[in-house]
């Protein structure tokens, strides 16, 4: 194994792998890219053989010379809120956001139609765990945030600023989508796009933001999924406070009873949609091109790039 910084990391086949016949390549090379665009160029000029998180235009400009595999990302993306700062420290503010964005619209837009819509800090990869009932639990409705606005004392609107990072283009264009559909209910926002380091600095560990759009992953556990907004939970970079929820999540961890787990993790995606602690969009489509000699590219529950069930057909 090799590894240059900022360049590639190098990996041989390990005889001694614990599945027989596998891995099928002797040596594989993960190449570093600073953007998806130099990526598309690469795979183009066939020096990258694999690469994910295409978005539905690269992949319609890819398609013909690739195979293009479809599947989860496994994200719960969402235009997450500082819930501590104002105005978003009103819950009718929040839920006026949820009742203003369309998220249908978003997909349409930005991924062609593809990708799951969710309603809470879930994403349905976790089956048996998804609420797939707060998926219903805002619709599109322009005058009902209107008036929410009004209730909240914001008649005319704010401004306030979404920091994205701006080596997401994914999350850049769904924060551009946002920004639109605000305008028709009087709300401004304004796009600030920031480096990865600033963000996991500034908005993940800081909390120095207003709103921001980015895809949060999680462990095989649905407990990871929803420890985050645990009141005093280190990585609650939302700020968002229930005692209800604390006391619900805390039942969940102690019981060894699956269906009683299964009931109280669903009732806290329940008080995250009632709440609205973000306005939950999607568990975006993972769209990979493959080079079209190659087959066994496989989709997991979480994002891996399981190179050891690649191989060549030719």
């Amino acid at each position: 194994m090799s590894y240059t910084p900022l360049e590639s990391l190098v990996v041989e086949k390990n005889e001694d792998y614990y599945i027989a016949g596998k891995p099928y390549l002797d040596q594989v090379t993960f190449k570093i890219v600073p953007n998806p665009d130099s990526a598309v160029l690469d795979l183009l000029a066939g020096s990258l053989d694999i690469f994910p998180y295409l978005t539905e235009t690269q992949a319609a400009q890819l398609s013909q010379q690739f195979n293009i595999a479809e599947g989860h990302m496994n994200l719960v993306q969402a235009l997450f809120l500082n819930n501590a700062a104002k105005p978003f420290n009103d819950v009718k503010v929040r839920q006026a956001l949820n009742y203003a964005i369309d998220k249908q619209g978003i997909l349409n837009m930005v991924a062609g139609g593809k990708g799951t819509i969710i309603g809470s800090n879930m994403f349905p990869g976790f089956s048996k765990y998804f609420n797939e009932a707060t998926v219903g639990t805002y619709t599109y409705d322009v005058q009902k945030a209107k008036d929410l606005l009004a209730e909240a004392g914001y008649p005319n609107g704010f401004t306030f600023t979404i920091k994205v990072p701006s080596n997401y283009k994914y999350h850049i264009d769904t924060a551009q989508v946002i920004v639109e559909q605000l305008k028709q209910v009087g709300i401004t926002a304004k796009i600030e796009q920031i480096e990865w380091a600033s963000w996991l600095s500034d908005v993940y560990a800081g909390r120095n933001y207003e709103a921001t759009v980015i895809g949060l992953d999680a462990k095989l556990a649905p407990r990871n999924v929803l420890e985050r907004y645990k009141s005093d939970a280190d990585n609650n970079f939302l700020n968002y406070k229930n005692p209800q929820f604390d006391e619900t999540l805390g039942n969940a961890i102690k019981t060894t009873e699956d269906e009683e787990k299964i009931v109280l993790y669903k009732e806290l995606q329940t008080i995250l949609a009632e709440d609205a602690a973000a306005v939950y969009i999607q568990d975006p489509a993972l769209l990979v091109a493959v080079n079209k000699k190659l087959d066994g590219y496989t989709f997991y529950p979480v994002f891996a790039l399981d190179m050891a069930s690649v191989y060549y057909t030719e």
